[in-house]
C-alpha cells in the first residue's frame, strides 16, 4: 500500500508487479506513473472518469505513454480512505482486468 496524500493506493498484486516491471525496463515511463499515483494519492474522484455499467464501480486514470493511451481501473473506498488500483493496462484490456479481478 501506498501513502501519502490524503489517501492510500492499494495495488492489485499484478498491478505491483506491472508496474514494476514497466519501470524497470522503461526509465522514460517511471515519471508518468509517479505523476498517476501522486494524482491518486490527492484526489482520486477529481482526475479519474466514472464509468458506468457493469463498471459502475470504477473510476479510469488515463496515462499517454509513446502515442498510447493506458488506463487505471480504479475503486474508491471512501470509508477506508483508499483507491485500489486492479488494473493497469492499454485501454481495452484494463476494463477486461478490472472486471475479472473484483
Amino acid at each position: 500500500m501506498l501513502g501519502g496524500g490524503g489517501w492510500r493506493v492499494n495495488l492489485h498484486p499484478a498491478v505491483a508487479r506491472a508496474l514494476s516491471e514497466y519501470r524497470r525496463k522503461n526509465a522514460d515511463f517511471r515519471p508518468p506513473i509517479n505523476t498517476m499515483l501522486e494524482d491518486l494519492r490527492s484526489d482520486p474522484k477529481a482526475i479519474g472518469k466514472k464509468k458506468a455499467g457493469r463498471l459502475s464501480w470504477a473510476r479510469a486514470y488515463t496515462l499517454r505513454y509513446r502515442g498510447d493511451q493506458w488506463r487505471a481501473v480504479y475503486e474508491v473506498l471512501e470509508t477506508e480512505r483508499v483507491v485500489k488500483i486492479w488494473s493497469f493496462a492499454q485501454h481495452d484490456d484494463a476494463y477486461n482486468d478490472a472486471m475479472r479481478r473484483r
